[in-house]
């Protein structure tokens, strides 16, 4: 006969609930090629990440035994992660947008590519947005301030004592804004120039009307647009490092920081 391992109610609680608030907030995490990873790696890195914070786990939980209590534990700490992931995830939607912004209105929303988080057809910029996005968020050490608000979210926010009715509603719906702001940030040269060049080639067809205005507007458009972003890219570290910092205040600021 083998001798079975016991595992205590109160150590096996205490690693689900940290895990749901692991795994729910990397759902969010705007890794490149994360969301398209199998779901086995996407478990075995919500595992390895939740035992790195085996110190962080709770010493008690006084009811742990009882199943309504750990149901209600579990949806509370999936919230508080998705809390904790939705804001990283803004920084990227953040480049998104203002990539989308200057691809419409200079016609690259004909070109498209397939999508390497939804394997699905995507326009161009939008998409090399996400890769820059990817790439910043760890230039940035944006991974390492998430693991920082884990640890310290477990300090100030034990799991199981989280009450998801006590989430600040009114501060995640105003979090948003930052994605419209520093996309039009990012946006807004590109876009005045190629406002510029609609009001140019509005001039000469309307001085010289036997001119083929349209033939000539899609390429100097779409050549003006790569040219502000060239001029402009210099700013998105910029533009992106102070999105980033305001990401991270409002995460601990979520977690009671």
């Amino acid at each position: 006969m083998h001798d079975s391992v016991i595992v205590p109610a109160r150590i096996l609680a205490g690693f689900l609930l940290v895990m749901a608030r692991v795994g729910a907030a990397t759902s969010f995490v705007p890794i490149p090629g994360f969301r398209t990873s199998p779901a086995m790696v996407k478990t075995v890195f919500a595992l390895v990440t939740s035992l790195a914070l085996y110190a962080f786990w709770p010493a008690r939980l006084d009811h742990a035994s009882d199943p309504v209590w750990f149901f209600c534990s579990m949806l509370a700490e999936a919230v508080l992660g998705i809390g904790i992931g939705l804001f990283t995830g803004l920084l990227a939607e953040a480049l998104v947008m203002g990539m989308q912004i200057i691809s419409f209105q200079a016609g690259y929303s004909y070109a498209s590519v397939i999508d390497p988080n939804t394997q699905a057809e995507a326009g161009y910029l939008p998409v090399l947005a996400q890769l820059v996005a990817g790439f910043l968020l760890f230039a940035f050490g944006v991974h390492h301030q998430m693991m920082r608000a884990f640890a310290f979210s477990l300090q100030t926010l034990p799991p199981g004592t989280f009450d998801a009715r006590r989430l600040p509603v009114d501060f995640l719906l105003h979090a948003p804004s930052m994605i419209f702001a520093t996309g039009m940030r990012l946006a807004l040269p590109g876009v005045a120039l190629l406002a510029m060049m609609d009001l140019v080639l509005a001039l000469l067809s309307r001085l010289n009307s036997q001119l083929q205005v349209l033939t000539l507007a899609f390429p100097a458009k779409m050549l003006l647009a790569l040219g502000a972003i060239v001029w402009t890219i210099a700013l998105y570290p910029v533009v992106f490092g102070e999105a980033a910092q305001q990401a991270a205040e409002s995460v601990f600021r979520l977690i009671g920081g």
